[in-house]
């Protein structure tokens, strides 16, 4: 029997070790002692394509700067020369997660009614009419768009191309596309329990003519609030809503950002959420990265939503656990996750995984 649960554990653990994709490894050039590797100064076309491997270093005690044209060095270059002679082409952009709309006339896609109110008009088809529009997002393609209507007793509204009009608890902070703009994420943000409590309270007190004495006390009462109130009861908190009408929270709203909770550009419909050191993938907690704090914009998550890499300053962490150390360039293309490590110091190693 004893013999039966070794092999079945040894099979199970190697068929898990089998099961993670394999990461390749090129060694590229390696580079003269001293020198450092300026990236932005070098170029690599093979990296998503066929290509040449340029590459531009400067060595900071001697003050020269060298070249390697697919493994030749060139070189040594002054300051004043470099500029003709370093690398002509760019590394692939890296990604750049950015949810900001671009600017755009709201007059083009909005049509008033005779009793003021507003009908948004996209892709020749009318939406409305509301009352006040507060604001407009449109998708990245502009096929679509999310609007926040204010209505009359100041409560507010969802209208959208994508789904049927809901209503939110709190105030628009962002609005986040997939790239074929036909799924979104809504964040609101609310005031804290504390402050919620304190509004009321102060509203209440509206119209009242109350003497010293009772105002005094009424200033104690909120002081007493805010001093006995616990981390979670002081916190802002934001939800997130989607189109097909979930919604999902409280978070602190602190860790939201304008590009956080977002979409990535190769995730498709699936996103990331970055709350403190901890990553939610379509809203789940997948990862606590202890004393790590990763980003978005530094953060690499496949289609099918599986598979996902968060590159730090000194490393880059796959979702299996496996680390790989100081990549100077991270990129994903040809359904691949490609980055540039510089190794022992002088030593340009490629990496690659199917993603």
């Amino acid at each position: 029997m004893k013999y039966i649960l070794l092999i079945t554990s040894f099979t199970l653990a190697f068929c898990s070790l089998i099961a993670q994709p394999i990461v390749k490894t090129e060694q590229l050039l390696k580079i003269g002692e001293g020198e450092t590797f300026l990236i932005s100064e070098s170029s690599a076309g093979m990296i998503c394509s066929a290509g040449e491997l340029c590459v531009t270093t400067y060595n900071p005690v001697s003050k020269n700067f060298y070249v390697y044209k697919n493994g030749v060095k060139n070189g040594p270059y002054i300051k004043n020369t470099i500029a003709q002679n370093m690398c002509q082409a760019d590394l692939p952009p890296h990604k750049y997660v950015n949810n900001y709309q671009e600017e755009f006339d709201f007059n083009e896609y909005y049509e008033y009614s005779n009793d003021g109110k507003v009908y948004i008009v996209l892709n020749g088809k009318k939406y409305g009419p509301y009352a006040n529009v507060m604001t407009l997002q449109l998708s990245p393609n502009k096929n679509n768009f999310v609007a926040i209507i204010v209505n009359l007793d100041m409560t507010y509204t969802v209208a959208s191309s994508l789904c049927n009009e809901f209503n939110v608890e709190g105030t628009y902070s962002n609005v986040s596309f997939n790239n074929a703009g036909t799924k979104f994420l809504l964040t609101v943000e609310c005031v804290s329990d504390v402050n919620k409590i304190i509004n009321e309270k102060m509203m209440s007190l509206d119209g009242k003519n109350l003497s010293d004495e009772e105002m005094m006390k009424i200033i104690q009462e909120i002081t007493d609030l805010q001093d006995n109130a616990s981390a979670d009861q002081s916190m802002r908190k934001s939800y997130i809503y989607t189109e097909n009408g979930l919604k999902l929270g409280p978070f602190n709203a602190e860790s939201f950002s304008g590009d956080n909770p977002t979409f990535l550009p190769e995730s498709g419909d699936n996103w990331v959420m970055i709350q403190s050191h901890k990553l939610f993938i379509n809203g789940i907690e997948v990862k606590d990265f202890g004393e790590d704090y990763p980003n978005t914009n530094e953060f690499y998550l496949s289609k099918d939503g599986k598979s996902y890499a968060a590159w730090f300053y000194d490393k880059i962490i796959l979702n299996d656990g496996r680390e790989y150390g100081f990549p100077v360039y991270v990129n994903y293309c040809n359904n691949q996750l490609v980055w540039l490590c510089l190794e022992n110091g002088n030593q340009l190693v490629k990496y690659s995984v199917q993603f």
